[in-house]
C-alpha cells in the first residue's frame, strides 16, 4: 500500500507525513518511511546517479510508462529555466515512477509513506507560473500510478507564500525568486492538486487537511487526526484483502 502526502511547497507535507509514519509505527508491522527531512545538492546527486536503476525497473512496464515520460519530458520544455534543469525534473518523473513499481513489487502487507511521490513529481513537470492547459493536465491525471490513499496537505495561498520565503532550505525551483514569482507559482501549483483532488480517479483515494495555523499551537492534534485516518483506511484496505 501507498500513501503519498502532497501539496505546495510550506503546507506541512513533510511534517504531517514523519509525524504520521511516528504514531504508527507500532500499529502496523511492514510500515517504510520515505519521507524527506531535509533537500541539498548532495541528495540531488544521489538521486541523478540512481536514475538508471530506477528505469531499469520501469522497462517491464514500458507499455504503461511510456506515454507518462513522453509527456512528463514535453511538458517541461518552456517550464524549466535551463535544459540541465529540464533533465532534472524529468529525471525526478524517471524515479519516482520506478520506486512506485518497486514498492508494488514488494511485500504485499507493506505500508509505504512518502512525501515526495509520484503526485509531487507533477508539479515538478507541469508547475510553473502558468498554468498547464487543461487538456493537457487531465491526460496527465489519466496516465499517473495513483497512489492507493492521497492526503492533501493545503493552506491558505498567503500562509504558503510566507511559509516559502522564510524556509532557510527551500525547493530549488524557488531559490531567487522574488514573493511575487513565489505567489504565482503557488498559485499555478494549488490548482493543479485541486484538479487532481477533484479528478474521478481521486475518489475514495482522498483525504484533504487544512493547515493554516501560523504559529503550530494546534499542529500536534492535527497530526493526530490524520494519523488516525490513514489508520483506519490502511485497517480497512486490510480487511478488504
Amino acid at each position: 500500500m501507498i500513501v503519498e502526502f502532497f501539496g505546495c511547497t510550506g503546507a506541512g507535507k513533510t511534517t504531517f507525513a514523519s509525524g504520521t509514519v511516528r504514531r504508527l509505527h507500532t500499529q502496523f508491522a511492514g510500515l517504510r518511511d520515505h519521507t524527506s527531512p531535509e533537500s541539498s545538492p548532495f541528495l540531488t546527486a544521489r538521486h541523478a546517479i540512481r536514475t538508471p536503476a530506477f528505469l531499469l525497473t520501469i522497462l517491464p512496464h514500458w507499455a504503461d510508462s511510456y506515454p507518462l515520460l513522453s509527456l512528463g519530458w514535453n511538458s517541461t520544455k518552456g517550464r524549466a529555466s535551463s535544459i540541465g534543469w529540464r533533465a532534472t525534473r524529468f529525471c525526478s518523473l524517471v524515479r519516482r515512477l520506478g520506486q512506485t513499481a518497486n514498492w508494488r513489487m514488494s511485500n504485499g502487507t507493506s505500508i509505504h509513506i512518502v512525501d515526495e511521490g509520484i503526485i509531487g513529481s507533477l508539479d515538478l513537470a507541469l508547475g510553473g507560473a502558468i498554468s498547464p492547459p487543461a487538456a493537457l493536465l487531465r491526460q496527465t491525471i489519466e496516465l499517473i500510478p495513483m497512489p492507493d490513499l492521497m492526503v492533501w496537505v493545503d493552506a491558505p495561498i498567503e500562509n504558503l507564500v510566507e511559509r516559502t520565503m522564510r524556509r532557510d532550505d527551500s525547493p530549488r525551483e524557488f531559490r531567487g525568486m522574488s514573493e511575487s514569482e513565489v505567489r504565482d507559482r503557488i498559485k499555478c501549483s494549488s490548482a493543479m492538486f485541486s484538479e487532481i483532488a477533484e479528478s474521478a480517479r481521486a475518489t475514495n483515494r482522498l483525504v484533504r487537511v487544512w493547515n493554516p495555523d501560523a504559529d503550530g499551537s494546534t499542529l500536534e492534534s492535527t497530526i493526530d487526526g490524520v494519523a488516525a485516518i490513514v489508520s483506519a483506511r490502511i485497517r480497512a484496505a486490510r480487511a478488504d484483502d
